[in-house]
């Protein structure tokens, strides 16, 4: 490897150019993390992967090509701890490599049947101090201390609640807003009354606490063996959702607060998710930085990741944008095309509104505006919920 990968890696803004960038190019070439050595002599386009990469780098700045000092090219599944160690400076997150079932880049070297230190990328031992690189680089960069707005409370279950102001602000998207749909009606809606919504998605070691059950798909095996307690829960019906509030509102210390869970309404939701922004997205205009803020179709690596590894939005609310689809109260149905307050949605329907995109969507469908729908029994690997909960009198003072 001839460029200098180490202070790359160190650079995050970096790789989150190229991730924005290059991130589905690279998988149009094979790659979706982690591959044992015979598939990557049958399913990688090495052609396609090294012309990307060397685009990648070289728009970059980067001074020398991905695998110049070899003659140019990807010979083949020789060259497996380099592809994992480059590819996974793209994807990865917490303490696996994306896509894995290995937990560091060693491991999946190793599994190759490569020692990780015989491939020395900037002249230096690999093996020393890499588990110390690895604990700082998951640490300071990847999990971030989560900033509290003043007024945060924390309920008996250890789930943070942020204080939302009430306020009037433009639901919907102007139709002239880039791949907009047709039911984001803009319109004028007041939230009368402050109310608390989760800083985060309910986790699943949240919802096991409150429900005693955890119906996630993406535990144990599924990421490898990790601890899965900070990812959000998923495999969540809409009903699921209300019965969970229902009981964490019965927690006897819960009913001592004067607490009362609920789902967020869809007004609510997208109020809070805008924290006072009017574009597309909560940070930025058409999505350009995306990949700051939310796990999506880009840069997922196909799962959900731990709760507020991005960054969050101006009300200090994490992945509202990716991650998981999060369930709302509302029924679904048409906008009000005149100015509301309070509204709650209609009053019967088919279908409940879920909100804010997921692990497989596009930029588009995490956007603030974009609305989604699906039967209150459905339940899938990227849907799960936030809680809101009403201003109860005791907080409030």
């Amino acid at each position: 490897m001839s460029f200098d990968l180490v202070k790359a890696g160190e650079d995050r803004a970096f790789w989150d150019r190229l991730i924005r960038k290059y991130g589905k190019k690279i998988r149009e070439c094979g790659w979706h993390g982690p591959l044992e050595p015979e598939q990557l002599e049958t399913d990688m386009n090495y052609d396609a992967l090294d012309n990307a990469l060397n685009e990648a780098l070289y728009e970059d700045g980067t001074e020398e090509s991905f695998n110049e000092s070899d003659g140019g090219g990807i010979p083949g599944s020789a060259d497996y701890a380099s592809i994992t160690e480059l590819l996974g400076k793209f994807f990865v997150t917490g303490s696996y490599v994306c896509g894995g079932p290995y937990d560091t880049y060693e491991e999946a070297a190793d599994e190759a049947g490569l020692g990780y230190g015989e491939w020395d990328y900037d002249g230096e031992d690999e093996d020393e101090g890499e588990d110390e690189e690895q604990a700082e680089y998951e640490d300071d960069v990847l999990r971030p201390v989560l900033a509290e707005p003043p007024g945060t409370i924390t309920n008996s279950i250890g789930m943070k609640l942020v204080p939302i102001p009430a306020g009037t602000f433009l639901m919907g998207s102007p139709k002239k807003e880039k791949d907009r749909s047709d039911d984001e009606v803009k319109h004028k809606v007041t939230l009368t009354k402050d109310f608390y919504l989760g800083m985060t998605q309910v986790t699943q070691g949240q919802y096991e606490r409150g429900i005693d059950k955890n119906p996630s798909h993406f535990q144990s095996d599924e990421v490898s063996g990790r601890d899965s307690s900070e990812f959000p829960v998923e495999q969540i019906s809409w009903d699921d959702a209300v019965e969970f509030c229902k009981k964490l509102s019965d927690l006897p210390e819960e009913k001592a607060a004067g607490r009362v869970y609920c789902l967020p309404r869809e007004a609510e939701w997208e109020y809070a998710c805008r924290a006072g922004s009017t574009t597309a997205f909560s940070f930025h205009i058409d999505g350009e930085l995306l990949c700051d803020y939310a796990w999506y179709e880009d840069n997922s690596c196909e799962r959900p990741h731990p709760v507020a590894l991005k960054k969050p939005n101006a009300w200090g609310l994490y992945d509202m944008h990716g991650n998981v689809w999060e369930w709302c109260s509302d029924w679904y149905g048409e906008y009000s095309k005149s100015a509301v307050s309070d509204p709650t949605g209609p009053k019967e329907g088919s279908s409940r509104v879920t909100r804010g995109g997921s692990w497989i969507s596009d930029a588009a469908s995490c956007g603030s505006a974009r609305r989604s729908w699906y039967l209150p029994s459905d339940r899938d690997d990227h849907s799960g919920l936030r809680v809101a909960l009403s201003y109860p009198s005791e907080i409030h003072k």
